[in-house]
Protein backbone atom coordinates (compact mmCIF):
# COMPACT_ATOMS: atom_id res chain seq x y z
CA UNK A 1 0.00 0.00 0.00
CA UNK A 2 1.92 2.90 -1.05
CA UNK A 3 0.54 6.19 0.70
CA UNK A 4 3.39 8.70 0.74
CA UNK A 5 6.52 9.59 -1.26
CA UNK A 6 9.20 11.92 -0.77
CA UNK A 7 12.47 12.63 -2.27
CA UNK A 8 15.60 14.89 -2.18
CA UNK A 9 15.18 18.38 -1.01
CA UNK A 10 17.82 18.57 0.70
CA UNK A 11 15.17 17.88 3.42
CA UNK A 12 11.80 17.36 4.59
CA UNK A 13 9.79 16.17 7.46
CA UNK A 14 6.80 15.67 9.29
CA UNK A 15 4.84 18.26 11.32
CA UNK A 16 5.27 18.18 14.89
CA UNK A 17 2.92 16.47 17.00
CA UNK A 18 0.90 19.29 19.08
CA UNK A 19 -1.35 18.93 22.25
CA UNK A 20 -4.38 19.73 23.03
CA UNK A 21 -2.83 23.61 23.01
CA UNK A 22 -1.15 23.67 20.21
CA UNK A 23 2.02 22.85 21.95
CA UNK A 24 4.80 21.55 20.24
CA UNK A 25 6.58 19.04 22.80
CA UNK A 26 9.64 18.53 20.66
CA UNK A 27 11.80 21.39 19.63
CA UNK A 28 13.09 22.16 15.98
CA UNK A 29 15.40 24.72 14.03
CA UNK A 30 12.74 24.44 11.18
CA UNK A 31 10.94 27.36 10.24
CA UNK A 32 8.02 28.34 11.52
CA UNK A 33 6.23 28.72 8.63
CA UNK A 34 7.33 25.66 6.85
CA UNK A 35 6.01 24.00 10.06
CA UNK A 36 2.93 25.33 9.70
CA UNK A 37 2.75 24.32 5.98
CA UNK A 38 3.53 21.07 7.18
CA UNK A 39 0.56 20.74 9.36
CA UNK A 40 -1.66 22.51 6.82
CA UNK A 41 -0.64 19.70 4.59
CA UNK A 42 -1.28 16.98 6.47
CA UNK A 43 -4.76 18.01 7.78
CA UNK A 44 -6.05 18.12 4.26
CA UNK A 45 -4.46 15.16 3.46
CA UNK A 46 -6.24 13.05 6.21
CA UNK A 47 -9.27 14.80 5.72
CA UNK A 48 -9.75 12.93 2.11
CA UNK A 49 -7.74 9.59 3.40
CA UNK A 50 -7.81 9.39 7.03
CA UNK A 51 -6.23 5.85 7.34
CA UNK A 52 -3.50 6.60 5.22
CA UNK A 53 0.10 7.76 6.45
CA UNK A 54 1.19 11.54 5.73
CA UNK A 55 4.59 12.30 7.03
CA UNK A 56 6.28 15.49 6.77
CA UNK A 57 8.06 16.41 9.92
CA UNK A 58 10.16 13.90 12.04
CA UNK A 59 11.95 13.59 15.34
CA UNK A 60 15.42 13.00 15.43
CA UNK A 61 17.61 11.60 17.96
CA UNK A 62 18.20 15.08 19.58
CA UNK A 63 14.53 15.36 20.31
CA UNK A 64 14.37 17.88 17.27
CA UNK A 65 11.60 18.23 14.77
CA UNK A 66 13.00 17.99 11.25
CA UNK A 67 11.66 18.35 8.21
CA UNK A 68 11.52 14.57 6.44
CA UNK A 69 12.86 15.26 3.23
CA UNK A 70 16.43 16.58 4.81
CA UNK A 71 17.00 12.61 5.10
CA UNK A 72 17.71 12.04 1.62
CA UNK A 73 20.96 12.67 0.10
CA UNK A 74 23.03 11.02 -2.07
CA UNK A 75 25.83 9.00 -0.27
CA UNK A 76 28.63 6.35 -1.32
CA UNK A 77 28.69 2.77 -0.99
CA UNK A 78 31.61 0.86 0.14
CA UNK A 79 33.58 0.84 -2.69
CA UNK A 80 34.26 -2.84 -2.59
CA UNK A 81 30.40 -3.55 -3.47
CA UNK A 82 30.70 -1.42 -6.71
CA UNK A 83 33.22 -3.87 -7.44
CA UNK A 84 31.80 -7.18 -7.23
CA UNK A 85 29.61 -6.19 -10.87
CA UNK A 86 31.27 -3.19 -11.93
CA UNK A 87 29.97 -3.52 -15.41
CA UNK A 88 26.41 -4.45 -14.55
CA UNK A 89 24.58 -1.79 -12.88
CA UNK A 90 21.16 -4.27 -12.27
CA UNK A 91 23.70 -6.19 -10.41
CA UNK A 92 25.62 -3.95 -8.66
CA UNK A 93 21.82 -2.32 -7.12
CA UNK A 94 21.48 -5.99 -6.26
CA UNK A 95 24.65 -5.86 -3.86
CA UNK A 96 24.05 -3.00 -2.08
CA UNK A 97 20.34 -3.78 -1.41
CA UNK A 98 21.17 -7.28 -0.13
CA UNK A 99 24.32 -5.40 2.16
CA UNK A 100 22.00 -3.01 3.68
CA UNK A 101 19.37 -5.96 3.91
CA UNK A 102 21.55 -7.59 6.26
CA UNK A 103 22.51 -4.70 8.72
CA UNK A 104 20.44 -6.34 12.22
CA UNK A 105 16.85 -5.10 12.09
CA UNK A 106 16.02 -3.33 15.30
CA UNK A 107 12.77 -1.52 16.24
CA UNK A 108 12.81 1.87 17.91
CA UNK A 109 10.99 0.39 20.90
CA UNK A 110 13.99 -1.32 21.72
CA UNK A 111 16.72 1.03 20.32
CA UNK A 112 14.76 3.91 22.56
CA UNK A 113 12.58 2.58 24.90
CA UNK A 114 10.01 4.73 25.97
CA UNK A 115 10.26 6.66 23.43
CA UNK A 116 8.44 7.69 20.12
CA UNK A 117 9.62 6.90 16.34
CA UNK A 118 13.05 8.39 16.41
CA UNK A 119 14.86 8.89 13.27
CA UNK A 120 18.62 8.32 12.59
CA UNK A 121 20.72 9.61 10.57
CA UNK A 122 22.56 7.25 7.63
CA UNK A 123 25.95 7.38 9.60
CA UNK A 124 24.41 7.08 13.38
CA UNK A 125 22.12 3.98 11.79
CA UNK A 126 25.93 2.65 10.66
CA UNK A 127 27.61 3.19 14.09
CA UNK A 128 24.42 1.66 15.69
CA UNK A 129 25.06 -1.44 13.45
CA UNK A 130 20.76 -1.69 13.93
CA UNK A 131 17.79 0.68 13.23
CA UNK A 132 13.82 -0.51 11.71
CA UNK A 133 12.04 0.43 8.79
CA UNK A 134 12.73 3.36 8.32
CA UNK A 135 16.44 3.71 8.70
CA UNK A 136 17.06 0.50 6.27
CA UNK A 137 15.01 2.66 3.45
CA UNK A 138 16.47 5.86 4.20
CA UNK A 139 20.42 4.30 3.45
CA UNK A 140 19.07 2.32 -0.20
CA UNK A 141 17.34 5.12 -0.93
CA UNK A 142 20.56 7.46 -0.81
CA UNK A 143 22.99 4.96 -1.92
CA UNK A 144 20.45 4.47 -5.40
CA UNK A 145 21.00 7.73 -5.77
CA UNK A 146 24.89 7.94 -5.28
CA UNK A 147 24.55 4.87 -8.30
CA UNK A 148 22.70 7.85 -10.33
CA UNK A 149 19.66 6.12 -9.97
CA UNK A 150 15.99 8.19 -9.59
CA UNK A 151 14.84 6.86 -6.33
CA UNK A 152 12.31 7.97 -4.01
CA UNK A 153 11.20 6.99 -0.07
CA UNK A 154 8.44 5.36 -0.32
CA UNK A 155 5.93 5.36 2.77
CA UNK A 156 2.90 2.69 3.39
CA UNK A 157 1.61 -0.60 4.45
CA UNK A 158 2.87 -3.70 3.59
CA UNK A 159 2.14 -7.44 4.28
CA UNK A 160 3.26 -8.76 6.46
CA UNK A 161 5.51 -5.57 8.09
CA UNK A 162 2.27 -3.25 8.08
CA UNK A 163 3.23 0.59 8.40
CA UNK A 164 6.82 0.37 6.57
CA UNK A 165 9.10 1.93 4.61
CA UNK A 166 10.13 0.87 0.68
CA UNK A 167 12.26 2.36 -1.93
CA UNK A 168 10.77 3.33 -5.12
CA UNK A 169 13.35 3.51 -8.40
CA UNK A 170 12.31 4.31 -12.33
CA UNK A 171 14.41 1.90 -14.15
CA UNK A 172 14.11 0.70 -18.11
CA UNK A 173 11.13 2.48 -18.01
CA UNK A 174 9.12 1.10 -15.04
CA UNK A 175 8.95 1.69 -11.65
CA UNK A 176 10.69 -1.02 -9.12
CA UNK A 177 9.93 -1.04 -5.42
CA UNK A 178 12.03 -2.43 -3.32
CA UNK A 179 12.08 -4.33 0.08
CA UNK A 180 15.24 -2.71 2.12
CA UNK A 181 14.65 -5.47 5.11
CA UNK A 182 15.65 -7.99 2.76
CA UNK A 183 16.90 -6.84 -0.52
CA UNK A 184 14.13 -8.04 -2.80
CA UNK A 185 12.53 -6.01 -5.56
CA UNK A 186 9.09 -6.58 -7.50
CA UNK A 187 8.05 -4.53 -10.57
CA UNK A 188 4.67 -2.34 -10.06
CA UNK A 189 2.68 -4.95 -11.18
CA UNK A 190 4.19 -7.45 -9.88
CA UNK A 191 1.09 -9.64 -7.95
CA UNK A 192 3.52 -10.24 -4.96
CA UNK A 193 4.76 -7.29 -4.18
CA UNK A 194 4.32 -7.05 -0.80
CA UNK A 195 13.53 14.49 -4.76
CA UNK A 196 12.93 17.72 -3.27
CA UNK A 197 9.54 17.47 -2.19
CA UNK A 198 6.67 15.26 -0.44
CA UNK A 199 3.77 13.84 -2.14
CA UNK A 200 0.39 11.90 -1.02
CA UNK A 201 -1.32 9.42 -2.93
CA UNK A 202 -4.89 11.08 -3.48
CA UNK A 203 -5.70 8.16 -5.52
CA UNK A 204 -8.50 6.01 -4.86
CA UNK A 205 -6.62 2.90 -5.22
CA UNK A 206 -3.63 2.48 -2.52
CA UNK A 207 -1.94 -1.09 -3.96
CA UNK A 208 1.30 -0.82 -6.53
CA UNK A 209 -0.70 -2.68 -8.75
CA UNK A 210 -3.26 0.40 -9.58
CA UNK A 211 -1.45 3.66 -8.58
CA UNK A 212 0.00 5.67 -11.26
CA UNK A 213 3.32 7.11 -9.62
CA UNK A 214 3.66 9.91 -12.05
CA UNK A 215 4.18 12.57 -9.19
CA UNK A 216 4.01 15.48 -12.16
CA UNK A 217 0.24 15.08 -11.86
CA UNK A 218 -1.28 16.83 -9.17
CA UNK A 219 -4.38 14.93 -9.00
CA UNK A 220 -3.00 11.53 -8.72
CA UNK A 221 0.14 13.30 -5.96
CA UNK A 222 -0.69 16.11 -3.75
CA UNK A 223 2.85 17.99 -4.08
CA UNK A 224 4.28 19.96 -0.82
CA UNK A 225 6.50 22.17 -2.44
CA UNK A 226 4.27 24.22 -5.00
CA UNK A 227 4.43 27.58 -6.83
CA UNK A 228 2.49 29.11 -3.62
CA UNK A 229 5.08 27.17 -1.74
CA UNK A 230 8.12 27.25 -3.10
CA UNK A 231 11.25 24.99 -2.08
CA UNK A 232 13.26 26.86 0.59
CA UNK A 233 16.35 25.34 0.03
CA UNK A 234 16.87 23.01 2.67
CA UNK A 235 20.57 21.48 3.94
CA UNK A 236 20.71 18.13 4.11
CA UNK A 237 20.71 16.53 7.92
CA UNK A 238 23.08 13.66 6.27
CA UNK A 239 26.79 13.47 6.55
CA UNK A 240 28.78 14.74 3.16
CA UNK A 241 30.15 10.95 2.83
CA UNK A 242 30.22 7.77 4.73
CA UNK A 243 33.58 6.45 5.62
CA UNK A 244 34.30 2.74 5.70
CA UNK A 245 36.97 0.36 7.19
CA UNK A 246 37.89 -3.00 6.03
CA UNK A 247 36.62 -6.16 8.34
CA UNK A 248 39.03 -7.90 10.09
CA UNK A 249 39.52 -11.85 7.92
CA UNK A 250 41.13 -13.37 10.77
CA UNK A 251 37.92 -12.38 13.36
CA UNK A 252 35.91 -13.03 10.63
CA UNK A 253 37.27 -17.12 10.01
CA UNK A 254 37.31 -17.24 14.17
CA UNK A 255 33.42 -16.06 14.26
CA UNK A 256 33.13 -18.74 11.62
CA UNK A 257 35.34 -21.48 13.40
CA UNK A 258 33.33 -20.64 16.81
CA UNK A 259 29.72 -20.57 15.18
CA UNK A 260 30.28 -23.88 13.74
CA UNK A 261 31.45 -25.56 17.23
CA UNK A 262 28.80 -24.22 19.27
CA UNK A 263 26.31 -25.52 16.41
CA UNK A 264 27.71 -28.80 16.27
CA UNK A 265 27.58 -28.85 20.31
CA UNK A 266 23.54 -28.01 20.68
CA UNK A 267 22.46 -30.18 17.83
CA UNK A 268 24.20 -33.27 19.72
CA UNK A 269 22.51 -31.57 22.99
CA UNK A 270 19.07 -31.66 21.54
CA UNK A 271 19.79 -35.22 20.67
CA UNK A 272 20.28 -36.87 24.48
CA UNK A 273 19.34 -40.49 23.25
CA UNK A 274 20.74 -40.52 19.89
CA UNK A 275 24.07 -40.88 18.48
CA UNK A 276 25.55 -38.10 16.04
CA UNK A 277 27.51 -39.06 13.30
CA UNK A 278 29.08 -36.20 11.73
CA UNK A 279 30.34 -36.83 7.90
CA UNK A 280 33.80 -34.62 7.74
CA UNK A 281 33.71 -35.68 3.57
CA UNK A 282 30.54 -33.99 3.29
CA UNK A 283 31.59 -30.82 5.80
CA UNK A 284 34.50 -30.22 3.57
CA UNK A 285 32.58 -30.58 0.22
CA UNK A 286 30.05 -28.20 1.58
CA UNK A 287 32.50 -25.75 2.45
CA UNK A 288 33.43 -25.67 -1.34
CA UNK A 289 29.90 -25.42 -2.74
CA UNK A 290 29.17 -22.24 0.17
CA UNK A 291 30.85 -19.50 -2.17
CA UNK A 292 28.80 -20.34 -4.92
CA UNK A 293 25.73 -20.20 -4.03
CA UNK A 294 27.14 -16.89 -2.33
CA UNK A 295 27.75 -15.47 -5.64
CA UNK A 296 24.58 -16.35 -7.55
CA UNK A 297 22.78 -14.31 -5.09
CA UNK A 298 19.67 -15.72 -5.28
CA UNK A 299 19.56 -17.07 -8.80
CA UNK A 300 19.45 -21.14 -9.38
CA UNK A 301 22.50 -22.79 -9.42
CA UNK A 302 23.43 -24.49 -12.48
CA UNK A 303 23.06 -28.18 -13.15
CA UNK A 304 26.45 -28.97 -13.57
CA UNK A 305 27.29 -27.66 -10.44
CA UNK A 306 24.08 -29.16 -8.51
CA UNK A 307 25.41 -32.76 -10.46
CA UNK A 308 29.29 -31.82 -8.87
CA UNK A 309 27.86 -31.84 -5.88
CA UNK A 310 26.31 -34.76 -5.79
CA UNK A 311 29.56 -36.92 -7.03
CA UNK A 312 30.90 -35.59 -4.35
CA UNK A 313 28.50 -36.74 -1.89
CA UNK A 314 28.52 -40.37 -3.59
CA UNK A 315 25.53 -41.94 -2.84
CA UNK A 316 23.85 -40.51 -0.04
CA UNK A 317 20.61 -39.37 -0.05
CA UNK A 318 20.31 -35.36 1.37
CA UNK A 319 17.97 -33.39 2.86
CA UNK A 320 17.42 -30.25 5.22
CA UNK A 321 16.26 -26.94 6.03
CA UNK A 322 17.49 -23.51 4.03
CA UNK A 323 17.87 -20.80 7.29
CA UNK A 324 19.28 -17.16 5.98
CA UNK A 325 19.39 -14.24 8.64
CA UNK A 326 21.44 -11.16 9.76
CA UNK A 327 23.81 -12.07 12.14
CA UNK A 328 24.65 -9.58 15.21
CA UNK A 329 24.44 -12.45 18.05
CA UNK A 330 24.27 -16.10 18.47
CA UNK A 331 21.39 -17.19 20.57
CA UNK A 332 18.67 -16.42 17.24
CA UNK A 333 20.76 -18.31 15.04
CA UNK A 334 20.69 -21.49 17.58
CA UNK A 335 16.64 -20.71 17.83
CA UNK A 336 16.05 -20.70 13.88
CA UNK A 337 18.58 -24.11 13.89
CA UNK A 338 16.59 -25.50 16.54
CA UNK A 339 12.89 -24.51 14.65
CA UNK A 340 14.24 -26.81 11.93
CA UNK A 341 13.75 -29.61 13.83
CA UNK A 342 17.04 -31.31 12.42
CA UNK A 343 17.94 -33.06 15.78
CA UNK A 344 14.67 -34.68 16.10
CA UNK A 345 15.89 -37.15 12.75
CA UNK A 346 16.48 -40.48 14.13
CA UNK A 347 16.26 -42.55 11.10
CA UNK A 348 19.50 -45.62 11.68
CA UNK A 349 22.84 -44.55 10.09
CA UNK A 350 21.98 -41.19 9.30
CA UNK A 351 24.99 -38.96 9.38
CA UNK A 352 24.92 -35.12 9.63
CA UNK A 353 26.86 -32.41 7.99
CA UNK A 354 27.63 -28.95 9.26
CA UNK A 355 29.57 -26.16 7.56
CA UNK A 356 29.95 -22.43 8.43
CA UNK A 357 30.86 -19.83 6.18
CA UNK A 358 31.35 -15.71 7.09
CA UNK A 359 32.24 -13.23 3.95
CA UNK A 360 33.46 -10.11 4.46
CA UNK A 361 31.88 -5.88 3.48
CA UNK A 362 33.22 -3.04 4.36
CA UNK A 363 32.42 -1.67 8.05
CA UNK A 364 31.49 2.06 8.40
CA UNK A 365 33.82 3.96 10.64
CA UNK A 366 34.11 7.73 11.63
CA UNK A 367 37.84 9.24 12.27
CA UNK A 368 39.03 5.24 11.17
CA UNK A 369 37.58 4.08 14.63
CA UNK A 370 35.50 0.88 14.47
CA UNK A 371 31.63 0.89 14.60
CA UNK A 372 30.19 1.87 17.75
CA UNK A 373 29.93 -2.10 19.93
CA UNK A 374 32.68 -3.46 18.25
CA UNK A 375 30.36 -5.69 15.66
CA UNK A 376 30.35 -5.38 12.01
CA UNK A 377 27.65 -5.29 9.98
CA UNK A 378 28.87 -7.81 7.71
CA UNK A 379 29.27 -11.10 10.19
CA UNK A 380 26.69 -12.53 8.71
CA UNK A 381 25.19 -15.94 8.92
CA UNK A 382 23.23 -18.16 6.23
CA UNK A 383 22.50 -21.63 5.79
CA UNK A 384 21.67 -23.86 2.85
CA UNK A 385 20.92 -27.29 2.79
CA UNK A 386 19.27 -29.72 0.08
CA UNK A 387 15.98 -31.11 -1.06
CA UNK A 388 15.88 -35.05 -0.93
CA UNK A 389 16.39 -37.44 -3.76
CA UNK A 390 19.52 -36.30 -4.72
CA UNK A 391 18.74 -32.93 -6.28
CA UNK A 392 19.80 -29.84 -5.12
CA UNK A 393 16.79 -27.56 -3.82
CA UNK A 394 16.58 -24.45 -5.82
CA UNK A 395 17.66 -21.77 -2.83
CA UNK A 396 17.98 -18.12 -2.17
CA UNK A 397 21.70 -17.70 -2.67
CA UNK A 398 23.42 -14.15 -0.60
CA UNK A 399 25.77 -11.70 -1.66
CA UNK A 400 28.71 -12.08 -2.84
CA UNK A 401 31.13 -10.24 -0.28
CA UNK A 402 28.78 -8.94 2.34
CA UNK A 403 27.33 -12.36 3.72
CA UNK A 404 28.19 -15.78 5.07
CA UNK A 405 26.69 -19.19 5.11
CA UNK A 406 25.77 -21.90 7.73
CA UNK A 407 25.17 -24.68 6.24
CA UNK A 408 22.86 -27.98 7.59
CA UNK A 409 22.33 -31.13 5.83
CA UNK A 410 20.87 -34.60 7.21
CA UNK A 411 22.97 -37.87 5.48
CA UNK A 412 20.92 -40.98 4.80
CA UNK A 413 22.46 -43.47 2.97
CA UNK A 414 20.90 -45.07 0.19
CA UNK A 415 21.06 -48.58 1.36
CA UNK A 416 21.07 -48.25 5.42
CA UNK A 417 19.64 -51.56 6.26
Amino acid sequence: MAELLAEPSEGSCCAPWRDDRGVAPFDSQEDETLLQAAEKYQAECLLKFPNRQCLTTVIDINGKTVFVTRYIKPLNPPEELLAVHADNPQATSEVVARYVALVPFLPDSVSFAGICDLWSTSDQFLDLLAGDEEEHAVLLCNYFLALGKKAWLLIGHAIPEGATAYVLTWEQNQYVIWNPRNGHFYGQYDTFCPLQNIWFNMQQYDSPLRINFDVSKPKFWKPFFSRSLPFPGLSSVQPEALFYQRADKTAALELQGRLEKILKEKIMEWRPRNLTRWNRYCTSALRHFLPLLEENRGKDVEEDHQAELQKQLGDYRVSGFPIHMPFSEVSPLIEAVYTTGVHNIDVPNTEFALAVRTTLGSGKSQENSLPKGGRDPEFQIHCRTYSEHNHARKVVCLNQGVTGGVHIEQLEPECSS
